[in-house]
C-alpha cells in the first residue's frame, strides 16, 4: 500500500533553497499543471509545488492524455521564474531530466535513462515524463512550469486493467522494476532536492554542464528515428543534442537538421526487433503509455 501524502514528511528537513517554499497537496485535480499556472498568473512565489493524489486531465506533449489514477504515481509541478531567454526552456526540460534520474539513482539504484525531450526510460520501458510550459506574463516577462510524472507502482487501481496491451507493453513503474515497494514520499523528496540543486546552478548561468549530464544517461543517440515534429515525420540518424538542447538529426543526404520539439521513436525496424527480445512483463507490471504520461 503506497502511503498518502504529508506535508509533514515532504517538507521536513527538506533543505532546499527555492523549491518548496510553498507545498500544495490535492486528492483531485484536473491538471497540476494548470494549477501552477493559474498561482504564477496571480504573483505566487516561485517554487511553489503542486502536488496531487490524482488528476482527472493530466497531460503530457501535444496535449496528450496521461493517465493518473490514485495511489499509484507522483504527479507534480512546479512554478519556477528563472528569467533569461524563452528559448533556454528546452535546457529546462533536460535539466529536469537529469535531476530526476539522478534522484532516481539515490532512491533505490534505478538505472533511469533519458530520451529526448521529455522521457524517463527504465528496463526499457517508460517510467514518467516531463512536461514544461512557459506562460508570458507581461512584455518580456515569463515563468515556467515544470510539470514530472513518474509511476510508481501499478496496482489494480481504477482503470489500469482496461489499459491496452500496446500501453501495457511501452511502460512501467519503480516496484514493477525494483521488485519491492518504494516510497512515494522519499522518491519525491529526492526529485525536489535534485531538481532545486540543478536549478541554483540554471539560475546562476552555469549551463554547460547540464548537456553532458543528460547525454551520459540518452538512449537513441546514434541510432536511426523517426521523430514527430508538427504534421512532419522526419527519419534519420539522431546525431546529437547540441548546447541548446535541440536535437541534431542526420538526414539521408549527411544534412544536420536542428529540432527543439518534437517526439522521437525508433524505426519500425529497430523497435520490431527489440520487441522480440523484450522480456513479457512481470504481473502487475503493465503501465502508463508514451501518450498517456503528462501532467
Amino acid at each position: 500500500m503506497i502511503e498518502p501524502w504529508s506535508a509533514e514528511a515532504i517538507l521536513t528537513d527538506l533543505g532546499t533553497a527555492c523549491i518548496g517554499g510553498e507545498l500544495h497537496l490535492f486528492e483531485r485535480v484536473d491538471s497540476t499543471n494548470d494549477l501552477a499556472v493559474q498561482h504564477g498568473l496571480r504573483g505566487g512565489r516561485e517554487g511553489a509545488v503542486f502536488v496531487a493524489e490524482a488528476q482527472e486531465r493530466g497531460r503530457g506533449r501535444r496535449g496528450r492524455a496521461w493517465y493518473s489514477p490514485p495511489g499509484c504515481g507522483i504527479y507534480c509541478s512546479v512554478l519556477l521564474a528563472p528569467g533569461g531567454e524563452p528559448e533556454r526552456l528546452g535546457l529546462l526540460s533536460l535539466m529536469t531530466g537529469v535531476a530526476l534520474a539522478e534522484a532516481l539513482a539515490s532512491c533505490g539504484d534505478f538505472p533511469v535513462r533519458l530520451k529526448w525531450p521529455n522521457d524517463l526510460i527504465l528496463g526499457g520501458r517508460k517510467l514518467g515524463g516531463i512536461l514544461c510550459e512557459l506562460q508570458q506574463v507581461s512584455e518580456g516577462g515569463w515563468f515556467v512550469v515544470v510539470g514530472f510524472g513518474i509511476n510508481v507502482t501499478l496496482p489494480e487501481c481504477g482503470g489500469a486493467a482496461n489499459l491496452s496491451p500496446e500501453v501495457r507493453r511501452r511502460a512501467t513503474a519503480l516496484c514493477a522494476e525494483g521488485r519491492r515497494e518504494v516510497s512515494r514520499v522519499a522518491v519525491l523528496r529526492a526529485c525536489l532536492r535534485r531538481l532545486d540543486a540543478w536549478y541554483r546552478r540554471y539560475r546562476g548561468g552555469d549551463l554547460a554542464g547540464i548537456v553532458p549530464a543528460w547525454k551520459r544517461r540518452a538512449i537513441l543517440l546514434g541510432e536511426e528515428v523517426e521523430v514527430y515534429s508538427g504534421a512532419q515525420v522526419l527519419r534519420g540518424i539522431a546525431r546529437e543534442i547540441d548546447a541548446g538542447g535541440a536535437l541534431l538529426l542526420e538526414m539521408a543526404d549527411g544534412a544536420l537538421q536542428r529540432i527543439v520539439a518534437g517526439d522521437v521513436e525508433t524505426s519500425p525496424a529497430r523497435e520490431a526487433a527489440a520487441a522480440a527480445c523484450r522480456p513479457t512483463p512481470r504481473p502487475g507490471g503493465g503501465g502508463l503509455s508514451a501518450d498517456q504520461a503528462g501532467r
